[in-house]
C-alpha cells in the first residue's frame, strides 16, 4: 500500500536501490491552517512592533528630560551619606537634610566621619 518513487523504481515494478518511498502530498486542509496562522500572526506581530516602539519612545523621552529644581530653602533634600563614629565605630546613614552638604553629626561629644557619599 505504500507508493513507490517512479524516479526510485526499477523496470521490473520492485523498490530501487535507495528504498525510498514518495512524499505525500500536502493535504487541502493543511494549507488553510498555514494561511488562517499567517492571518493572525501578521497582525499580532504588527500590534508587538508598535507596543515595542511606543515603549522606546517613552524611555527616550524620560532621558531628555531636564533635571527639577533644587527645592526651595528650608525644605528636606534628599541626601545620601554615611557617617563613622572614629572613637565608638557607630555607623549612621542621613537620607534627607536642609541643605545638600551637611554638618557631620556628632557621637562620642565629636564630629562623625563622613564614609560614603553616593553622589561622589
Amino acid at each position: 500500500t505504500i507508493k513507490q518513487c517512479h524516479k526510485h523504481q526499477s523496470p521490473d515494478g520492485k523498490r530501487g536501490e535507495r528504498g525510498q518511498t514518495c512524499p505525500r502530498p500536502p493535504r487541502a486542509g493543511a494549507v488553510s491552517v498555514v494561511r488562517v496562522s499567517l492571518w493572525l500572526a501578521v497582525p499580532l506581530s504588527l500590534v508587538f512592533i508598535y507596543v515595542v516602539y511606543r515603549l522606546g519612545l517613552r524611555m527616550m523621552a524620560t532621558f531628555s528630560r531636564p533635571i527639577p529644581p533644587p527645592p526651595p530653602p528650608g525644605e528636606l533634600r534628599r541626601v545620601r551619606l554615611t557617617y563613622r563614629c572614629s572613637l565608638c565605630g557607630t555607623e549612621m546613614r542621613m537620607t534627607r537634610a536642609p541643605v545638600q552638604n551637611p554638618e557631620p553629626p556628632r557621637c562620642c561629644s565629636e564630629d562623625m566621619d563622613l564614609v560614603a557619599n553616593a553622589d561622589e
